[in-house]
């Protein structure tokens, strides 16, 4: 199999049945002792990278609250003491 130029391999079909792999399917890629391991992310995992982007998505743009001060001010007040 070749790796194109955008870093992308196709997983031969036969391969993507017997390990139950389907369109959307996360996976983990490590490098390890000269070889390329790649495996289905255990559902868990997937589960609580969902909960984090949800927790995220909801406190987005919560603080983008305009107080008329610059950016240097609003590193300088976030940087102080109170």
């Amino acid at each position: 199999m070749k790796l194109t130029a955008d870093g992308q391999i196709t997983i031969p079909v036969h391969i993507r049945q017997q390990a139950d792999l389907s369109p959307g399917c996360e996976l983990d890629i490590r490098y390890e002792n000269g070889r390329l391991w790649l495996e289905k992310t255990a559902v868990e995992t997937v589960l609580k990278r969902q909960q984090i982007m949800a927790a995220i998505k909801q406190i987005e743009g919560s603080a983008n609250v305009n107080l008329g001060l610059s950016t240097d001010e609003m590193m300088t007040l976030t940087r102080s003491e109170v």
